[in-house]
């Protein structure tokens, strides 16, 4: 649900910034990558493990990091308005 809720965040600020602006303005953040790398490795580590179901710890992590990484999209996004709007 949370990478749902990632990618309905991406989506809907791109197309709502779109909207505002008339024109995507883009910026990679090293926030944004590390988070986006963090993510992915525990994916793959989540998908080799042996056991079917995850233990919580690795749950919590996961999620945590999923909404910390929501969090700093809105913030990105805001920001990014807030630059061009000016």
């Amino acid at each position: 649900m949370l990478v749902l809720l990632r990618y309905g965040i991406l989506l809907g600020g791109a197309l709502g910034l779109k909207a505002a602006l008339g024109r995507l303005p883009m910026r990679a953040t090293f926030m944004g990558r590390l988070f986006y790398f963090i993510q992915y490795l525990m994916l793959v580590l989540f998908l080799i493990t042996d056991s079917r179901v995850p233990e919580p710890g690795f749950t919590l992590v996961l999620a945590t990091v999923q909404l910390i990484v929501s969090i700093q999209l809105l913030a990105l996004g805001t920001s990014l308005y807030r630059e061009n709007r000016e």
